[in-house]
């Protein structure tokens, strides 16, 4: 295999594919020292911990590898802006206010002439609350102001439902220049099922501080809810729309048949919410597992080479589609109908090398480039990038 495809190296492939999508970019070439570069251009960086740096990488690369020992060795890539948390707090109204007028905690309350505002416990898209609105003469309503970055992308998502005739409003407010960033928008969702808004934007230049405001319908009597609401910085990993790929080889035969799962990378927010790539504790067996909302899919299959290979998912919430792929190939048939990703990345939980940093199921042998998009990539993509 040769260093040169069609005039890139293997970094300049990665960044040429789907560049504003992609968040990490890990190629755990570093000949020394305790850092995990990520080349994206995010700097979530890892940390190495016991891995021996500097081995022959993929033939052709032109890359060292990390050896990872299948006891005690990780790369630790977690970082606050890769887990992405959500700015806002209290998104899906489960803590209470201090009473009264002030219904939700960390939210501010507004409620116009012959208005209402009410805690929601029956009509709820996840956990026990939501937020009910009431058109009167005057809106009801609720914001809450987070701290962007000017020039940052951002996506404002959350659940509304109508009352079978009206549906609420939104709007984010530039609180630095007193402008739009997102004007005041209807959802559109009229009926009796909750369903998702998703709105990406750009922090306006000089924009350090925005309001979200979520607004009664328009019409007196109309009635809307609110829930798990989100805004997340786009540099950071959304979950429910992305594409993970890493290269890897086991140490030698017998890896495939010690009973022990081993983990070639994993992001993992809670037993519900996670992907991994790994070789379980049945013989023979290359696995990916995708969990949303407590949605399982699993793909894969099985395999025993002990030579380089490229191992990876692609998933889309909005299509609702995972796909599973190795060496560029489909590796098991798609899955559909995932689940919604809800949470934040743990601490400790998003390891190459390891399912945690404790460290457990830790990979036996070599791991080169591992690569994190937060969009579904396409079949032709994955191959492209699955070759040197």
């Amino acid at each position: 295999m040769s260093l040169l495809l069609f005039g890139k190296n293997y970094l300049d492939k990665a960044l040429s594919v789907e560049p504003a999508n992609l968040i990490g970019l890990w190629l755990q070439n570093e000949a020394s020292g305790a850092v995990s570069v990520d080349s994206s251009g995010h700097a979530h960086h890892g940390a190495y911990t016991g891995v021996t740096l500097g081995q022959p990488g993929v033939p052709g690369m032109g890359y060292t590898c990390p050896f990872y020992d299948g006891l005690n060795d990780y790369n630790n890539i977690y970082s606050a802006g890769l887990a992405n948390d959500n700015l806002l707090a209290n998104g899906g109204f489960e803590t209470a206010g201090a009473g009264g007028a002030d219904i939700w905690a960390n939210w501010s309350e507004t409620v116009g002439a012959g208005a209402a505002l009410a805690n929601e416990t029956v009509l709820v898209h996840e956990g026990a609350d939501a937020a009910k609105m009431t058109q009167g003469a005057a809106s009801a309503y609720v914001s809450q102001s987070i701290t962007i970055i000017p020039g940052k992308k951002y996506r404002v998502r959350f659940y509304t439902r109508g009352d079978g005739t009206h549906g609420g409003r939104y709007q984010l407010w530039d609180a630095v220049n007193g402008a739009y960033i997102i004007s005041q928008t209807a959802t559109g969702v009229t009926g009796a099922t909750y369903t998702a808004i998703v709105k990406e934007c750009t922090a306006p230049a000089g924009c350090t501080t925005a309001i979200l405001s979520l607004i009664s319908p328009t019409t007196a009597g109309g009635i809307c809810y609110f829930d798990a609401c989100e805004i997340r910085c786009m540099d950071g990993f959304l979950g429910d729309e992305g594409t993970l790929l890493a290269w890897a080889k086991v140490a030698n035969a017998g890896v495939w048949t010690d009973g022990v799962a081993r983990f070639i990378v994993q992001m993992f927010v809670d037993v519900q919410n996670y992907v991994r790539l790994y070789k379980p504790t049945i013989n023979n067996l290359l696995l990916v597992d995708y969990e949303a909302g407590d949605v399982y899919e699993q793909g894969g299959g099985a395999f025993t080479g002990t030579d380089w290979f490229c191992l990876g998912a692609s998933w889309s919430k909005s299509g609702d589609v995972i796909s599973y792929y190795k060496d560029g190939a489909a590796f098991g048939g798609a899955d559909t109908v995932l689940g919604t990703w809800v949470g934040d990345i743990a601490a400790t939980y998003a390891v190459i090398g390891a399912a945690v940093t404790t460290p457990t199921a830790v990979w036996s042998g070599d791991i080169g480039p591992v690569a994190l998009w937060n969009q579904a990539l396409t079949a032709d993509q994955i191959a492209y990038l699955s070759t040197v």
